[in-house]
């Protein structure tokens, strides 16, 4: 190898980039990079939320088995004001019953938490992904981010649907927002040439 060659090498990288600095770049695309970024961020923080939440919920409905089969049985006692004896067949039917709701309520409960965490999860590890990759115009992180605002389309849409109508139409309204922008954004032919 001659210097010649070496010298070559680094003419052609200091041409890639010269043009990497030329590069248009414009304040729309880093907006939405911002926005995205910060979006995740928030889900992630949702995350950790929803786990410890859930986790506690579960925990507590657990925990509370033993203690709730003492107050159904001494409420039972104080509705018949006395007259049930402890073994009692009306006392020991509510008890098992309750001994398989416990696990039950429990378990729905932890199933519930990994759901919505999972995909609480999800999305905040695309926007994180897809933020950072905005900031540097990667095309793979435009196409992520409109996969991830459809999804989130498609979330809030069925959150204004179902839900209660106050706390969808406050959360939904920032994000419909943020997706109607970072869709115009994206899709904007003109700003096609800011990504590589």
């Amino acid at each position: 190898m001659s210097w010649d060659d070496d010298f070559d090498r680094h003419d052609e990288w200091d041409d890639g980039f010269a043009r990497a600095r030329r590069r248009k770049r414009t304040a729309a695309v880093s907006v939405v990079a911002w926005l995205t970024f910060s979006l995740g961020v928030l889900t992630a923080l949702a995350f950790l939320c929803v786990c410890g939440v859930g986790t506690l919920m579960s925990g507590l409905i657990f925990g509370a088995g033993p203690l709730l089969e003492k107050q159904i049985a001494r409420k039972i006692q104080e509705e018949n004001q006395g007259r049930l004896a402890p073994n009692d067949p009306q006392v020991a039917m509510a008890q098992k019953d309750l001994k398989k709701f416990v696990p039950l309520a429990g378990g729905m409960a932890l199933l519930l938490t990994a759901l919505v965490s999972g995909g609480l999860a999800i999305f905040a590890t695309g926007f994180l992904a897809s933020g950072w990759g905005l900031f540097y115009r990667r095309n793979w992180a435009r196409v992520m981010t409109l996969v991830f605002v459809g999804l989130l389309v498609l979330t809030c849409t069925s959150t204004i649907l179902f839900g209660r109508p106050v706390v969808a139409a406050v959360l939904s309204a920032g994000s419909l927002s943020y997706a109607v922008f970072a869709l115009v954004v994206l899709l904007h032919p003109d700003l096609a040439g800011d990504f590589s």
